[in-house]
């Protein structure tokens, strides 16, 4: 079978085997071929395949790899197949023996995953724009699931048709059907073409939906709520009423911030603060978002999670969440700042409200009033979200 190896055509091993009553093509490239491709390209490895089926396996040696990234820390692995593709640092490898095979899977979902996909997003009110979901895997050859960290790798999906990003989002979908956002970009010229960023193996799927709310007519921040729920971040008050003017909560503006990231919730563990009660709702998301590093708490021990959050509050787990994702705003706001209770901002929030209006993700709420310790409304959190995902280019501008 022939494959593109760094864009020179080379001959590899192939097998086929059957698993679950889907047929998989297995590559074998080999220590030899994937050495000289990087004696010319250092950086990296490259390796696209096309017509070999919809589900394919790729066994790569280790040893190789690792040299690699001794030589380039930086250097990347890019696989594509069918349109599909996968393009990671070589840095996840690291603590895999030089002896060992690692092996990349992209394939079409099949059975119960397959299922569980559209079945979820039937549940959302969502129309698939996939027949089946796709699966990303890395495993070494021991079988186990090599863990991304806190890597955001690049996966790519081909779309069978042109989707338009203000209702299309791209999901990750885990083996209990549950469904989460994927940070995701949609081409708009060429063919159709999906980006997704996330640190997690699994299943991903796209999908269009058109959520409106009865209370929104004529609301300023109508069009950005309406963008944020058809990407499955925010969710109305009930099915019709989104009440966009109610000050959202701490805990509430925690889950809205790691589902922005595409993160899991914790759903179990010790709780990080003594008022966050193991049965709450919120439980699961403020223990992820204070094992991250996204949020923290009072002096006393407490988190507050039922209190409104505040302008300068947000401010610092909004830039911590850029910072964790590898997009913090560099930009220096300070001289830019005008307002007339700038003394009012907090010391431990005025370096990160100082960063976000250099990046124009956060405003005054007057040209000359920030109002550090004013509420925020549900709109606003949507909007400033929104303003955080498109700098970080985690959704379409």
């Amino acid at each position: 079978m022939s494959v593109k190896i760094n864009g020179v055509v080379k001959r590899v091993i192939a097998s086929y085997e059957t698993s679950g009553g889907q047929r998989i093509t297995r590559i074998f490239p080999t220590a030899g071929q994937l050495s000289e491709a990087l004696a010319t390209k250092p950086d990296g490895i490259r390796i696209e395949a096309q017509d070999i089926g919809d589900s394919v396996k790729m066994d790569l040696p280790a040893a190789p790899l690792l040299h690699a990234l001794e030589v380039r820390p930086d250097a990347l692995l890019e696989w594509s197949v069918n349109g599909n593709g996968l393009r990671i640092p070589l840095n996840i490898l690291q603590g895999v023996p030089k002896e060992a095979t690692v092996t990349f899977g992209i394939a079409a979902a099949a059975g119960s995953v397959s299922d569980a996909g559209n079945g979820a997003i039937a549940r959302a009110r969502g129309v698939p724009l996939l027949p089946h979901p796709v699966v990303y895997s890395l495993q070494a050859n021991d079988g186990s699931s090599i863990d991304w960290g806190r890597t955001y790798a690049t996966l790519t999906v081909a779309l069978p048709e042109s989707a338009n990003p203000d209702q299309a989002t791209a999901v990750r979908i885990d083996e209990n059907g549950r469904m989460r956002f994927a940070p995701a970009v949609f081409s708009k010229d060429g063919s159709p073409l999906v980006t997704i960023r996330s640190p997690y193996n699994g299943a991903y799927s796209v999908l269009r939906s058109d959520h409106s709310f009865a209370d929104l007519n004529g609301h300023w921040a109508q069009k950005d709520i309406v963008l944020m729920a058809n990407k499955l971040l925010v969710e109305g008050r009930t099915q019709d009423r989104f009440v966009p003017d109610d000050p959202i909560s701490r805990a509430e503006f925690a889950a809205m911030l790691m589902r922005s990231l595409g993160l899991d919730d914790e759903p179990d563990g010790s709780a990080p603060f003594r008022d966050v009660a193991p049965g709450a709702w919120y439980a699961g998301a403020v223990r992820a978002a204070q094992q991250h590093q996204l949020i923290g708490g009072f002096e006393d021990g407490t988190f507050r999670p039922e209190a409104p959050i505040t302008r300068e509050q947000m401010a610092v787990m909004i830039v911590r969440a850029m910072e964790y994702a590898g997009h913090a705003p560099n930009a220096n706001g300070a001289a830019t700042r005008t307002f007339a209770d700038e003394s009012d901002i907090a010391p431990w929030a005025d370096a990160a409200v100082g960063r976000l209006i250099g990046a124009s993700i956060i405003r005054g709420l007057t040209e000359t009033k920030f109002g550090p310790r004013e509420y925020v409304s549900r709109a606003q959190g949507a909007v400033l979200l929104k303003r955080m995902l498109q700098a970080m280019q985690f959704i379409n501008p």
